[in-house]
């Protein structure tokens, strides 16, 4: 439990400054230096995840973005954006898979699967 707060009491206290030197013996500096590092890697781990959603999200856009063009620049010609879209996903998925068969074939001591 939190205790109340004391109108009559200046902040920081007589702990803060009864230390002095102290702070900086060796001991408490490598206390000090492990609770940074403490701090650091935790942010560091936040701010990466931040970053990895804030990617995913611009990239999201990204594509959107990119259909509604596709979608504009064919239009008329017959097919949707998004028809055009699976069809070369279709086609790369395609040329994987016939790279890897060529791959395997090609590829000596290895068995046919």
């Amino acid at each position: 439990m939190i205790p109340p707060l004391d109108p009559n009491k200046k902040p920081g206290g007589p702990r803060q400054y009864s230390r002095g030197w102290g702070s900086f013996l060796p001991a408490n500096l490598l206390q000090n230096a492990g609770s940074f590092a403490g701090w650091t890697a935790a942010s560091t781990v936040i701010i990466g995840a931040m970053g990895a959603v804030a990617y995913s999200f611009k990239k999201l856009i990204d594509v959107g973005q990119q259909t509604a063009r596709l979608s504009q620049v064919f239009r008329g010609v017959g097919g949707s954006a998004q028809q055009l879209t699976d069809d070369v996903l279709a086609l790369a998925a395609a040329t994987a898979a016939r790279r890897t068969r060529r791959w395997r074939a090609r590829s000596p001591g290895r068995a046919s699967g």
